[in-house]
């Protein structure tokens, strides 16, 4: 289309006697009888004009056809991209609010009570079910896991 203006427009400005029709005005000359006519060959000229015109358009309008299936698979891959990016925001944010909930429930674990169950409860003295070395160790074990979870945490900010 901009080619197509391009054209008509520098042909205008060349003018009649350079470009003749082609600048949208011709010269007609009286006959005998000085009366006006359109030369036959005008109207062949401005049909192939318009056949023309038309099949510029038509050639358009086929050319942006295929493009337009693809600028919408790239709008629907756009939409697509953003529901996916804002599920994973809000995935961080449920991660990021877990990992402050369980500082704040080690923060207030008190595991030194759990290892002082032998004198507090006169049942672990007396099991019959497990030995009190057995358990000694496995509470162990649990209060250096948890020592440890609470020092990871403490190095690493999650807030």
């Amino acid at each position: 289309f901009v080619m197509w203006a391009a054209a008509i427009i520098a042909l205008r400005c060349l003018g009649p006697r350079r470009a003749t029709f082609f600048a949208g005005r011709i010269r007609i000359k009286s006959d005998k009888s000085e009366s006006f006519r359109l030369p036959r060959y005008i109207w062949k000229l401005r049909c192939l004009f318009m056949v023309l015109g038309i099949s510029v358009i038509l050639c358009s309008v086929a050319l942006v056809g295929p493009g337009m299936t693809s600028i919408d698979n790239v709008a629907y891959s756009a939409r697509k991209l953003n529901r996916d990016i804002s599920d994973i925001t809000t995935q961080g944010l449920l991660i990021t609010d877990s990992i402050s909930r369980a500082k704040t429930n080690l923060e207030r674990l008190n595991v030194d009570q759990l290892m002082d169950v032998g004198s507090k409860c006169p049942v672990f003295l007396n099991n019959s079910v497990v030995s009190n070395e057995s358990l000694t160790t496995i509470m162990t074990e649990i209060k250096s896991e948890i020592d440890s979870l609470k020092d990871y945490m403490e190095e690493n900010d999650f807030n």
